[in-house]
């Protein structure tokens, strides 16, 4: 209980404890006890003579004397108690002692009631001192008995209460009662009533701490008194010892109680309002405090508080309507304050009122420059406008500087830009620690498509790829790239598969058979027969520069396998990427081979072109029907032996946006020019769009499902294999509409996987081509066709920190799209040469698989 309640509940229960006021008490009628008023003290028409009682009793005779002379010089017609009088007559004082002389000893006197005390208790106030005496010296039973004896022989009723009254001042409360109980005969049952409570409130106020025991014990024993004495004051002291004791539900009893009895108290009022609050009863103290008719400022600051926390608790439920309201009826009782205004602030920000979020915030960080305000402001405000949040942290340094550059790490971070996070705030998180180290790795990769051989089928095998990476500067990572190149198609099937000089039907064709008739038996086809069906020590080396950060910039350089058939050529690849408050979005600029078939990678030779010669003796020497034909489309395809090793140039953007953080839409556009050598220029465009449901699932950084749809359109259509032709795909159009699952795994761990998987429906239109699109267009066709069927994409992948250094990665996919099957796997390892506490999917390279596409 605080101090102040402490001295205004005693200054309740002076009347009760004063030994000033005589009663003239009347035995009470056992049928009326309950009507009579208790602890009704005599009306006074002079001063309060209580002090001159205290004053008296605590030995402070000098005081005394003074306050008496005051009084009557301020009461003429007062007069002083006749026994206040004679205690002050008994009062001696004493003889001054001269140097050297020793004070005679002090006689004990025996305790012994003289006749004259028996009857008129002359000598009272020297035995109540002898009783107090007694009680100091622990001697309490003595003292019970002298109280006893005094009770019992003095005729006065006034010197009885009196006596009884002054014990109850120095004895403890199980005592007293013991003296009441001795006493019982003597005195009117009210009167013992009224003692017995003064005691009990005296004892009650004293204890400053008591036990849940003894308070229970304490208001047990005085709830039958209150309730006769119906004191409001006393049950208004029990309800604010409950409320400091945190027993709400007993608080609340108490302080109804103390307003049923005194409804006039705002104290015991404002008492239950808070007791009310602690439990969480809002809505009825604000029906209380409307029901005043006029409450105190404590009551409408209290109203207002519980109008903020309701507003808090709608803010938190994303009810912005309730809270807004909540938030006018708080003002309205108490006007506008630094928490009205956060809660304003708070609302603004939910309801994507960034503008108005960020002023608010901006004001409460100058007034108050919590870290909160300054995290709130630096996040609002670079929704508005970034580059301003950034010259204004930069001029205001400290709180505001930090925590722009933390909020800019988790933007960062939640983009993946771990580098650029880890170097603006290296301790914002402690699984980036040296997310920057050196790196070195080892791999092996294989990917097998399925075709006709010695055409569209294509086996390659990357191994061993040996790989190092260096970070500069925190955000700029460099990394070079080496790795020995394996292809495989199969062989051909000679005289029947249409490659370089021998369409399908074509005259050539006829050749083989006219010559099959006139050297029957020779298998010349086979011994003149020589097609490139694979390529055993290719090389390719790659060098790439990424700058991790809001705004990425990267390039990679490269070249197509060296050690093919046609001379190596440069591979590019570069453009940058723009994080923005809803995603973010790439350019790029491009020239990579297509690795759909051995011509489309690195060109072949014309399997054929070792037995033109022959061809052209063996029907000149031949009277055969065909020969004019067959001798001139000979010679119309006669060209370099050749041909192949197909880039595809061009542009291409793509987009992420985030809707809200369920919702998210991507796409992409691209141009590209496909050119080669020997090879008939094409031109191509495909689009991408896709939409994504997220969903938060334990353990998953992302796990978005929904609808997809691809688009491709090739100006010429040049997947086949005789000369002109690149192998590649090239539909006149292609769609694919499916569905899929896109998840990454929780990052920061030891291992982190990636995935997707998706299935739908393909449709393919090829358009008619010639044979030989650069040598003889006129020479024949290829016919259009058109197919369709389901697609399915299945990618995973992921890596594992075994050790600090050390870390393993792979992953396989599955396709069947575009018109072909391929299947695609490989394992790395990685050394770090400082330790590392986690995975992230970064780690995960980038083209563990785009290089085998």
């Amino acid at each position: 209980m605080s101090k102040l309640r402490l001295m205004g509940a005693l200054s309740l229960l002076l009347p009760v404890f004063s030994l000033a006021s005589p009663l003239d008490v009347e035995p009470a009628r056992p049928e009326a006890r309950n009507e009579q008023p208790f602890l009704a003290n005599k009306a006074q028409n002079g001063p309060d003579e209580r002090i001159l009682w205290r004053l008296y009793h605590a030995g402070k005779i000098e005081e005394l004397r003074r306050q008496i002379d005051h009084l009557k010089a301020l009461f003429p017609y007062w007069q002083v108690p006749p026994d206040l009088i004679e205690g002050l007559r008994s009062q001696r004082r004493p003889v001054e002692q001269q140097p050297g002389q020793q004070s005679a000893p002090r006689q004990q006197r025996s305790f012994r009631v003289t006749k004259t005390e028996r009857g008129l208790c002359p000598d009272k106030f020297a035995n109540w001192r002898r009783a107090e005496t007694y009680i100091k010296r622990n001697q309490t039973d003595k003292a019970l008995e002298l109280y006893r004896h005094m009770i019992s022989r003095c005729r006065s009723q006034q010197d009885k209460v009196q006596t009884l009254e002054t014990a109850g001042l120095v004895l403890d409360y199980h005592e007293f009662a013991r003296l009441l109980e001795l006493t019982k005969p003597d005195l009117p049952l009210m009167v013992l009533d009224r003692l017995l409570l003064a005691s009990l409130k005296s004892t009650y106020l004293n204890r400053r701490a008591l036990s849940p025991a003894e308070q229970a014990f304490f208001v047990s024993e005085m709830t039958p008194l209150l309730f006769l004495a119906k004191d409001g004051d006393f049950a208004e002291i029990i309800a604010w010892r409950y409320y400091d004791e945190q027993n709400y539900p007993e608080a609340i009893y108490w302080f109804e109680l103390a307003q049923t009895w005194n409804n006039r108290s705002q104290n015991a009022k404002y008492g239950l309002l808070l007791s009310l609050e602690r439990i969480g009863h809002y809505d009825r103290i604000l029906t209380i405090v409307a029901e005043t008719e006029k409450p105190s400022a404590e009551m409408q600051s209290l109203a207002a508080r519980i109008y903020k926390v309701k507003a808090w608790r709608s803010l938190e439920n994303n009810d912005l309507i309730s809270a807004t309201d909540n938030i006018r009826r708080a003002k309205d009782r108490l006007g506008a304050d630094a928490e009205s205004k956060e809660l304003e602030a708070w609302i603004a920000e939910k309801a994507g009122r960034h503008h108005d979020a960020a002023e608010l915030f901006d004001e409460l960080y100058r007034q108050s420059p919590a870290r909160k305000y300054a995290q709130a402001y630096v996040r609002n405000q670079a929704e508005v406008d970034r580059q301003f949040l950034a010259r204004k942290a930069l001029s205001s340094g400290g709180l505001l500087w930090d925590e722009y550059n933390s909020h800019h790490a988790q933007e960062l971070y939640f983009r993946k830009q771990f580098r650029s996070a880890y170097r603006l705030s290296p301790s914002a998180d402690s699984r980036l620690h040296n997310i920057d180290s050196p790196e070195a790795d080892l791999g092996v990769f294989a990917r097998f498509k399925k075709g006709e051989d010695g055409l569209d089928r294509l086996d390659i095998f990357r191994m061993p790829i040996a790989g190092f990476s260096y970070t500069l500067l925190g955000d700029q990572t460099i990394k070079l790239g080496l790795s020995r190149v394996q292809l495989y198609a199969g062989r051909p099937v000679p005289c029947q598969s249409s490659v370089g000089i021998l369409p399908e039907d074509s005259s050539a064709k006829i050749a083989c058979r006219a010559l099959d008739d006139i050297l029957a038996g020779t298998k010349w086809c086979a011994n003149f027969f020589s097609p490139t069906q694979d390529l055993d020590h290719g090389l390719e080396i790659d060098f790439s520069y990424r700058k991790d950060g809001w705004f990425s910039p990267f390039i990679k350089l490269g070249t197509t396998p060296i050690g093919g058939v046609i001379d190596p050529t440069v591979t590019f690849d570069l453009g940058f990427d723009q994080q923005t408050g809803y995603g973010h979005w790439r350019l790029e600029a491009y020239s990579q081979p297509i690795r759909q078939s051995l011509l489309s990678y690195t060109g072949i030779r014309d399997p054929y072109r070792g037995v033109l010669s022959f061809i052209r003796e063996a029907i000149a020497g031949s009277q055969h029907p065909y020969q004019e034909t067959i001798t001139s489309h000979l010679e119309s395809v006669l060209s370099d032996s050749e041909w192949g090793r197909v880039l595809s140039t061009g542009f291409k953007s793509s987009i992420f946006f985030r809707i809200n953080n369920a919702w998210n839409v991507s796409g992409a556009v691209d141009f590209a020019w496909v050119h080669g050598k020997n090879v008939a220029d094409n031109s191509a465009i495909s689009v991408s769009a896709s939409v994504g449901r997220s969903f938060d699932v334990k353990g998953f950084e992302y796990l978005s499902v929904g609808p997809s749809i691809n688009y491709q359109h090739f100006d010429k259509n040049l997947s086949h294999f005789t000369l002109g032709h690149g192998g590649y795909f090239s539909p006149e159009h292609y769609y694919n509409i499916g569905a899929g699952v896109n998840f990454l795994t929780e990052e920061g761990l030891a291992y982190v996987i990636k995935g997707r998987v998706t299935a739908g429906f393909q449709g393919i239109k090829e358009a008619a081509s010639p044979w030989f699109p650069l040598l003889k267009p006129d020479a024949g066709r290829y016919g259009a066709s058109h197919s369709s069927g389901e697609a399915l994409d299945i990618e995973l992948k992921g890596v594992w920190l075994v050790t600090p250094n050390i870390q393993l990665g792979g992953g396989a996919a599955v396709r069947k799209t575009s018109g072909f099957e391929d299947y695609t796997g490989g394992l790395f390892i990685r050394y770090f040469f400082a330790s590392r506490k986690a995975s992230f999917s970064t780690d995960i390279p980038d083209g563990l698989f785009a290089s085998m596409y």
